[in-house]
């Protein structure tokens, strides 16, 4: 219990020191903000409309409603408390599988990872869903060792909940599955028996799991698992069927896909955890507990790449879960150059003060480490135009970077900001989409040397240390005035 909390507490606080710094939420936030607010509304055709899973939004609403407090808030404190005790379960996983030992090192790794740090201090999905297919993934294990029934159906139960967070949370079902085929074959496990773990886990799964599909039939009235795109394709390998590339073209695709998706592994898990963790695997055969870790990384591995082949974009946060389940091989990498300490110096470094030290080390520095990354200067500046914005003026539709922007702002709806090199075509594309509003950095609109945005009247400018973010009305060109850095004028 003693080194359960006390990875509780690192968690906790580096958790705490990320959320205190971030002023501005995720790019998705505002769309996890819009579901809690479509839940109290109770407008739970707005909820299935959506392709974002329902989960996060049904936990903001419960926490927002129950705790009577803000809905961001509520969001930022459920990522701040699952990312908190998704520390505990890795713990706890890694103590049922490997040893006491490794998981107390896990535990402290995983409570100071950068990827999951930063996944569990917003407004995201993520640290919610990573918790649930962790406790899933303990769960499961248990039911594989312990051969209950009430257990496996815990594990699918989880499963469901992870998945009605995200669709990848059905990683738990498929390494479920892969197990149990697995454990009958090589007769170690009863076929009767396991079909009675089967039973319990996809009855368990499909009672907490199942309503949403039936919601998305009744709502598109065609049968499927999620509406998000990507995952869609991949699921019924569309794209790679109206792929018109000849067999020439498809090799390297491949090879470029299998690329990006380990390099997103290798960034979500971080190349310092990494170059532990290559220490830490095992040079022998892997025992079971073992191939049991890295069959979810493996997984994943293999759902991303098919992912890639079918939607151009995987990211590190799909990565979040296998980067979890790899920090235990990191955390035998590190003992192993504690122990490798205590044997070059043995009387400076006596084995448990050599371990120890490492231990404190790796925390320190990676508390160091989240206190020093702070956000980008703009993030703020950003954050206190839109803040601005919506308090001087009632806003229908606002053109800018991050669809963020707009729910500081208070807006009806936003418009994504033109990338063009010209200031002036992305004013006109604004306008185009009949935004009556825009903010951007003063470096994302520029013109002509002699010339100035036409169509714009300057609202307001917030300075920041590389430049300024200006808040403009979209004009009639003949009207407009020009951008001025005097200050805010009266919408």
């Amino acid at each position: 219990m003693a080194a359960a909390g006390s990875v509780a507490a690192v968690a906790l606080v580096a958790r705490v020191i990320e959320a205190v710094q971030d002023v501005s939420i995720m790019n998705d936030g505002p769309r996890f903000l819009t579901a809690a607010e479509a839940w109290l509304r109770g407008d739970l055709a707005a909820v299935i409309r959506d392709d974002f899973h329902p989960g996060m939004g049904a936990a903001i609403a419960l926490i927002g409603g129950l705790a009577g407090i803000d809905l961001e808030a509520a969001g930022r404190a459920i990522s701040v408390v699952s990312g908190t005790l998704a520390t505990v379960v890795l713990f706890a996983l890694v103590r049922d599988t490997l040893s006491p030992r490794i998981a107390l090192a896990a535990g402290l790794l995983f409570a100071v990872h950068p990827a999951s740090v930063l996944a569990s201090s917003s407004v995201q999905s993520d640290a919610l869903h990573q918790l649930l297919v962790l406790a899933g993934a303990l769960a499961a294990w248990r039911a594989l060792e312990r051969r209950r029934a009430r257990t496996a159906a815990a594990a699918g139960l989880l499963c469901g909940l992870a998945y009605l967070v995200r669709p990848e949370g059905l990683v738990v079902a498929a390494v479920m599955g892969a197990w149990l085929f697995a454990e009958t074959a090589l007769r170690r496990l009863e076929p009767r028996r396991a079909a009675v773990l089967g039973a319990a886990f996809a009855l368990a799964l499909l009672a907490t799991a199942g309503p949403y599909p039936m919601a998305i039939h009744a709502h598109t009235g065609e049968w499927s698992v999620t509406q998000k795109k990507g995952v869609a394709a991949m699921l019924s390998l569309e794209s790679a069927a109206a792929s018109p590339a000849a067999d020439g073209e498809r090799a390297p695709r491949v090879v470029s896909a299998l690329a990006e998706v380990a390099v997103e592994g290798l960034r979500a898990v971080h190349p310092v955890f990494f170059a532990l963790c290559l220490l830490g695997l095992p040079r022998r055969r892997p025992s079971r507990a073992e191939l049991y870790l890295l069959s979810y990384p493996a997984a994943i591995f293999l759902v991303l790449l098919l992912l890639r082949l079918s939607y151009p974009y995987v990211s590190r946060r799909h990565w979040l879960v296998g980067a979890a389940l790899l920090l235990p091989f990191a955390a035998r990498g590190l003992l192993l150059l504690a122990d490798a300490a205590a044997r070059l110096a043995p009387r400076l470094a006596p084995r448990s003060r050599a371990v120890g030290a490492t231990l404190v080390i790796a925390v320190v520095s990676g508390l160091t480490y989240v206190a020093l990354d702070q956000d980008d200067p703009v993030k703020p500046a950003r954050v206190e135009a839109a803040r601005w914005l919506g308090e001087h003026a009632r806003v229908t539709a606002l053109a800018a970077s991050r669809s963020r922007i707009a729910w500081y702002a208070g807006a009806d709806r936003f418009v994504e900001l033109s990338r063009h090199p010209d200031g002036q075509r992305v004013v006109e594309a604004a306008r185009a989409a009949d935004a009556e509003f825009l903010i951007a950095e003063e470096s994302r609109l520029p013109t002509a040397p002699g010339t100035e945005l036409a169509g714009v009247e300057q609202l307001h400018e917030v300075r920041y240390s590389g430049g300024r973010v200006l808040v403009l009305r979209l004009v009639a060109p003949d009207v407009a005035t020009a951008p001025t850095p005097s200050g805010p004028r009266p919408p």
